[in-house]
Parts: C-alpha cells; structure tokens; sequence
C-alpha cells in the first residue's frame, strides 16, 4: 500500500542518514588524528629548533663572540615573540581537534593543576586592547581541563573581537567562590549590536548553526553551540547578555582548588567542628577517635555510636537532630558501610544512611556537613555509589597522619573551601600504635573464632560478612601486611556460596592473617581469642 511505501522510503531515508552520519563522525576523528600527530610533530619540531638557537644565541653572547647590543636585544625578542606563536599555534589546533571529539562524545575531560590567568593569556596575547582581572587575590590554582577552558576562552574572545567594537578594548574577569569558577569576556558595542538588543532569548545564539551577523560569511553559526558543548563536558553552563553598555559573556563550572603538599601539611581545624562517627565494631570506632584527635577535633567535640542496635539502626535520625542542634557547628562525619546488627544476621548500609540525612536535613544545614563513607570496598562502582549517597569516601587504611590529611584535607576544602583555621592538627594519638595494633588482633581474632563455629555451606552471606569486617580491620594494619588476606577475600566478593575448595581456603587465609598479625600460635589463638600473645593485652574501649 501506499502508507507502507512511505513508510519504507522514510526508514530507508534515516538509514542512509545514520550511515551517512556514522561514516562522517569515522572520517572526522581519522582526520583529528592526523591533524594532531602531523601539526603537533611539526610543532614540536619547530619549537626545538627554536629552543636550540636561542642556546646557541646565548651560547654566543656569554663567550664574547657576539658584541651585546641593540641588534642582539631585538634579535632575542623575536625569538621570544616567535616561540609564543608557535604555542598558540599547536594549541589552537589542539583544542580544535579536541572540540571534535567533545561533539562525538569521544573526549573524557582531563582535569589538571593550572594557573588559569597563565592559560587564558595566551588566548589573546598581551595587547594592550586586551585586559585580565581577577576578582580574588591571590587567584588559586585549579584543578580543570585547560583544553577546554582555552577553547571556550579563545572563542569568547574571538566573537567579541569579530562583533564587538572595531579595535575596542576586550576584557576577561576571573573570579572563584566557594568551589565555583566564573569567567566572564566583556566588548563594547559593535556593528549590528541593536538587532542583538532585540533579541527575546539570548539562548538562541547557542543553538547549532545560528548566525546573527548576516555579513559573516565565513562562520558556520556553530562556534557558540560548540563552545556550549565544551562547558557541559566540565558539567558547566555558557550565557550572553547585551545591554546599550556591550556584550558579557559568562562560563560557569565547578572547579575545586588544587591541593599541595603545603596545603595538606599546614592543614587546621576551626575550632567549630564536631565530629560523629558511627562503626559496629569497637576497634573501628578506636580508631576513628584517633582520627578524629590527629584531623585537632576537641575531645569533647566527638561522638562515636554503633555499640548498640538502636544507635545504628537510628543513625539517621540521630545525626540529623545533632546537626539541627549545633547550627553554629560544623560537622565532618564517618560511617562504615557495613553495619551489622542483631549478632550479625543483618546489615545496614552508612551510607543509605548518609543519603537519608540529606534529606533530612535543609540545603543551609547540609552545607555545613562533611559526610564520608569509611569502608574496605574500593571499587570504582563502590566508590561512585558512596560519593552520589554521600559527599565522599575514605578508605580503611593505616592510622597515619600525613595518610589520613591527604585523604581527608582535599575533601574538606572542596567542600568548605580554604577559610580561616584556628585549632591546629595535633599529632598526638588516644591510643599507641601498639594498642591499636592489639585492638585490631583481638577483634581478627575474635571473628576467625566465629567463622570457626559457622558452617560456610548452610549460610554463605553470614560468613561473608565476617570475612568482609576481617577485610576491613586488616586493612588498618597496612597494605603490606595485609594485602594476602585481602586479596583472598575479595576473591569471593561475589560468590552466592561458599567456594568449592573452601576448605582449603579457609586454612590458607587463616595461617595469612596469624602472619600478617605477627601471632605465634595458631592454636593458642583460637583457644583464646581474647588475648593477644605477639605484644601484650588488648584491652576494650568504651563508644564515647
């Protein structure tokens, strides 16, 4: 029939379109790789060669064979000029193919520490005409993709070049609050600018292929639409808006500050800060008081819950009533993400918990928390899973002050930022490293023990969960002395039963752990669990 006919010439037709189109995007990234291997190798090429005459321009003036004068000084001038263009050269080119893959979906944004104000000069060079302010002083380094911000950058500028006043001053704005970057291009009026005063929505002009300026024949109307797609690649936003003044051009994203190493060693905490964590085993919460003295958190400040069913099965409400309760507080939290209760046969996720207070909580409240999931899963999955539930993760590792600041300090001033700090770190501990180290050895000890009443074969997930809390506490020890028992048990990760072999298994990982442990009899261990033989007693630790 006719209606099928048509049906069958439409379908054909979005065939060939999506051939057509599939084709294209495979010639265009061909042609990108060319691009960037053929211009970037004779780029390089070009700025050694330069390189190596400036050496030998040195070279000479220092032995005496060149007579230093107005002729040499102009000479290295021009080399300077010349090194720059090739610079700007490869890297337009460079974010040219870059923005090729960005419209493909084929770009992963590479975020790195830069000197933004360094990046954005090369744009426009340093022509008068051409101004930079920052609004924050000093404007910190930031961890983003330059090859994006240059490309939205350079076309920002080129558009108010092109649109703007003819040879009128062009102007960038660079400013950064509370983990957001703004950055703004300002021109004066140019030709054709009250068509642009007439416009109902200035969102247009980021539509694909939309030309305004009807003399522009060369453009293809999507550099505005391209330079969108960039910004949505750093999960950013491009506006416009013109008035009788000229054109403002705004870029929004995210962009936290690059954290050094003197960031992390001078690291202090305001004295404001009340700290709650939440574990179900005793050691844990050990350890997360130390943690808590090392990051300078008052004594008095901490909480630790998880001794009782009714604190981790009520976590969430009890956190969001803490917070409610100390508005002038703010509140860095840990929680394990396994939380078992009733003996073991259940277990509650901290994180699931974490989510829920956030909900709890107003946007006013939870800006003044830091909640991180503690746990022995580093998966990629894991990890993405904590941070949407949550505002981060840390992992289970050695009690260590300069570990522990470089997993926690960036955490913090992303989510807080780089203010006043008043109560230093202190490198004091509750307990030595060797109470802890029999802490953990006990709470080993006492879960092998359980695993030893268990049968693997009628309940599978119960023994999991014991091997997984083992995972956890060897993890503390360190990665050298744990990482056999570690690898064993993530081996089983996903099983839905006990392995086939689990025998054998169970006794290999058993004699690792007595290893990693420094324990000297296994059998004496199992007979009394309790007690710690390779460096005295472990003794038991109150929640609060």
């Amino acid at each position: 029939s006719r209606h099928n006919a048509e049906k069958a010439l439409l379908r054909e037709t979005a065939e060939k379109r999506l051939i057509s189109e599939t084709v294209s995007r495979q010639k265009d990234e061909e042609a990108n790789r060319f691009t960037r291997h053929e211009v970037k190798n004779g780029m390089l090429s070009a700025m050694s060669a330069l390189t190596s005459l400036e050496e030998l321009h040195k070279h000479g003036i220092s032995s005496g064979a060149i007579v230093l004068g107005e002729y040499d000084r102009a000479f290295s001038s021009r080399l300077g000029e010349l090194h720059g263009m090739l610079q700007h050269t490869l890297s337009t080119v460079l974010a040219q193919a870059m923005a090729r893959d960005v419209l493909h979906g084929a770009y992963t944004p590479r975020p790195e520490p830069i000197n933004l104000r360094n990046v954005l000069v090369r744009c426009a060079g340093h022509a008068e005409r051409f101004e930079m302010r920052t609004l924050v002083e000093p404007f910190p380094v930031l961890e983003l993709d330059p090859k994006l911000v240059f490309h939205i950058h350079r076309n920002a500028i080129s558009n108010a070049c092109k649109y703007g006043e003819h040879g009128g001053e062009v102007r960038t704005e660079l400013d950064h609050v509370q983990g957001q970057l703004t950055l703004r291009v300002f021109n004066r009026p140019g030709e054709g600018h009250a068509k642009l005063l007439a416009l109902d929505d200035t969102g247009c002009i980021f539509k694909k292929g939309v030309r305004l300026h009807p003399t522009d024949s060369v453009s293809s109307g999507d550099g505005a639409w391209i330079m969108t797609k960039c910004a949505e690649a750093m999960d950013g936003t491009c506006s416009i808006a013109f008035s009788e003044q000229g054109t403002v051009f705004e870029f929004k994203c995210t962009a936290h500050e690059h954290v050094g190493d003197e960031q992390i060693i001078s690291f202090v905490m305001p004295r404001h800060v009340r700290a709650i964590g939440i574990d179900d085993a005793p050691v844990q919460r050990i350890i997360m008081r130390s943690m808590f003295n090392i990051l300078g958190v008052p004594p008095e400040n901490v909480t630790l819950w998880g001794s009782t069913s009714e604190e981790i099965d009520g976590f969430d409400a009890l956190l969001a009533e803490e917070v409610r309760q100390h508005p002038e507080c703010i509140f860095i939290v840990l929680s394990d993400e396994n939380l078992d209760v009733d003996d073991g046969l259940r277990t509650v996720s901290g994180s699931e918990h974490l989510e829920r207070v956030r909900g709890m909580l107003t946007a006013d409240q939870e800006a003044r928390t830091l909640l991180l999931v503690r746990s022995a899963n580093d998966s990629d999955a894991d990890l993405e899973l904590y941070s949407s539930r949550a505002h981060g993760s840390l992992a289970k590792d050695p009690l260590q002050r300069e570990g522990l600041l470089r997993a926690i300090v960036p955490q913090w001033l992303r989510r807080f930022g780089s203010f006043a700090r008043e109560v230093r770190a202190t490198d004091n501990v509750v307990f030595s490293a060797e109470q802890l180290h029999d802490a953990l050895a006990t709470e080993v000890c006492e879960l092998l023990a359980r695993i030893e009443g268990e049968d693997a074969w009628v309940d599978w997930s119960r023994t999991w969960r014991l091997l997984h809390a083992i995972k956890g506490n060897m993890q503390s020890l360190g990665r050298g002395k744990s990482q056999r028992v570690v690898m064993t048990i993530e081996r089983m990760r996903c099983l839905v039963e006990a392995p086939v072999d689990w025998a054998d298994v169970w006794q290999g990982l058993r004699a690792d752990v007595f290893t990693a442990l420094a324990v000297p009899s296994i059998d004496e261990q199992l007979a009394s669990p309790g007690r710690i033989s390779g460096s005295g007693t472990a003794t038991s630790h109150g929640s609060r």
